[in-house]
């Protein structure tokens, strides 16, 4: 088995741990119709002939690997279910074959972000996490710690530093930033044997109007060490503007 199968094999195996989780809790009796936002992320490839229910029609799922999708509405069961052959979604539940992705949605997301991780047999594993600005507000990084390692991130010229341990999720604010200095030095290091290695340096915008994700992952090429996806949503509204349900 090649280096970059195993770190695959590791990486999904802590999303699928975070997976059982997020179903675990959504266990309690769900409604049977939700209204809320989504958003969408592919992690490896634009998806394409994808298709679900939404407000009872029939709807192309719009996901690409490059950033997040715009938000959209989404009226239906808490479950949804993803088949590459629209015409499935014409028949009863019971006489369709199996999705080839299942997202579920607790009741009480207002905006939920959905991952789509594909599998080898052409089917996705979906990840669901809260993409709401009160969770995740404006002026802030949330880090997804996927690495297997602890990490650590320093923010500002003073560093405010907030360690992140193996597959941990974490929301830091950037709330006092005056209008004119927006630029923040962001640097992060990685946990080693004795002491932190840093691993990367660089100077990040922050703004009312914008949010960055960060995922942190094993370096394919290199045992033992880490490497960063980075994805800026800009564009905001006010978050009174997005509490419409």
């Amino acid at each position: 088995m090649s280096l970059h199968a195993k770190i695959n094999r590791s990486y999904y195996a802590v999303l699928f741990t975070l997976l059982v989780t997020i179903l675990a809790a959504a266990a309690q009796e769900a409604p049977a119709t939700i209204r809320l936002q989504l958003s969408t992320l592919a992690w490896e490839k634009p998806i394409k002939g994808l298709y679900f229910q939404n407000a009872g029609k029939a709807e192309e799922l719009k996901a690409y690997s490059g950033g997040f999708s715009m938000p959209f509405s989404y009226e239906g069961d808490p479950i949804i279910r993803f088949y590459s052959d629209i015409e499935t979604l014409t028949l009863p539940l019971e006489e369709r074959p199996p999705p080839i992705g299942i997202a579920q949605l607790l009741p009480s997301l207002k905006h939920a972000l959905l991952i789509f991780l594909p599998r080898g047999d052409a089917s996705y594993q979906i990840l669901t996490h809260d993409f709401s600005q009160e969770i995740f507000p404006p002026n802030s990084c949330r880090i997804f710690n996927f690495s297997g390692m602890r990490v650590v991130f320093a923010f500002g010229d003073k560093p405010i530093t907030q360690a992140i341990d193996p597959n941990e999720i974490t929301v830091i604010a950037q709330n006092d930033l005056a209008d004119h200095n927006q630029m923040v030095k962001v640097q992060l290091a990685q946990e080693g044997q004795e002491t932190l290695r840093l691993v990367y340096r660089s100077t990040w915008r922050f703004d009312d109007q914008a949010r960055t994700s960060v995922f942190i992952l094993p370096a394919p090429n290199e045992h033992g060490s880490v490497k960063m996806r980075k994805f800026v949503q800009r564009g905001l509204r006010p978050r009174e503007e997005m509490n419409h349900y």
